[in-house]
């Protein structure tokens, strides 16, 4: 029986993935990379410090990370992400139907807490969610199964009555790692590696189907 359900957010409760990588291009061609877009895809999903590894490895030494870090802060400051806009139909009522059936919800995402907290707000959601792990919680982001397992132990539920709500192959595996059930909202656009989950859902409404026909 599944008794909560702890979600990613970036690309499974927001299109936040998408105006990402478009900031994430943006601030690369700006200085000066010259590759595919589609080797800044390795980022989806990692935590901002690999995240930043990553960039820096593919600009080949045309900046340095804290150059990068500082270039990128400012970008961000000048191009916020509309959190709202961008919230995927139907979020609010399916996680609002989870809370009122009992459900227990935490939000688990490799972002920093400030911007989780903040785009939750944003989303009209943040009150749904009892608990809320970030990357400033763990010492091991994910692919590590640390966040997951932090996150049922602050609910006091046991790992195999959790549910993940995932997109990535770096939440998908740290989920599995974690020994959950595991629920990818399918994704097409970034051609993800979804294999490893359990089911596939279309969006949040086909989830939370998921989750009633395991009780």
């Amino acid at each position: 029986m599944i008794r909560a359900v702890l979600s990613d957010m970036d690309g499974v409760l927001c299109d936040s993935e998408r105006a990402y990588m478009k900031q994430t291009i943006a601030i690369m061609r700006q200085l000066g990379y010259h590759g595919p877009d589609t080797a800044l895809h390795a980022v989806i999903g990692t935590s901002m410090r690999e995240t930043y590894r990553i960039m820096t490895e593919l600009l080949e030494g045309k900046v340095t990370e804290s150059e990068l870090r500082r270039f990128a802060d400012a970008y961000y400051l000048a191009h916020p992400v509309n959190y709202r806009k961008i919230r995927f139909p139907g979020v609010k009522e399916a996680f609002e139907a989870l809370h009122h059936s009992g459900i227990r919800l935490a939000c688990c995402s490799s972002s920093p807490k400030s911007s989780v907290e903040r785009a939750l707000g944003e989303m009209e959601i943040r009150d749904l969610f009892d608990q809320v792990i970030s990357a400033e919680d763990v010492v091991h982001p994910k692919p590590d199964p640390e966040t997951y397992l932090k996150a049922a132990e602050a609910l006091g539920i046991s790992p195999e009555e959790c549910a993940v709500y995932e997109d990535s192959p770096v939440g998908i595996k740290a989920g599995k790692r974690a020994g959950m059930r595991v629920i990818a909202r399918r994704e097409t656009g970034f051609r993800m590696d979804q294999s490893q989950a359990d089911e596939l859902a279309e969006d949040a409404w086909q989830m939370v189907e998921i989750i009633r026909r395991e009780d």
